[in-house]
């Protein structure tokens, strides 16, 4: 996987749920954990990193969807 994200040097990373952030980059997990982080643009290597909701969490708390798409709404300015 981190080779596959070597050779696409992507721009932007959307990682989406903190399983799949801390996966991806276990040593940016802050002291406050991922509500800490949540929602800002991180800075990795080639690649700018956008930790977010999962969609299956968001499925099963609706009243977070609005911060959901503000957080999605940040990759505008990035590209």
């Amino acid at each position: 996987m981190f080779e596959e994200i070597r050779l696409i040097k992507p721009k932007i990373i959307v990682a989406l749920g903190e399983k799949a952030f801390v996966h991806l980059y276990p040593n940016l997990l802050l002291k406050g954990g991922f509500s800490s982080i949540r929602g800002s643009i991180l800075k990795n290597e080639n690649s700018l990193i956008l930790p977010t909701f999962s969609p299956e969490w968001i499925s099963k708390n609706p009243s977070f969807e609005n911060i959901f798409i503000d957080d999605l709404s940040k990759i505008k300015g990035v590209i």
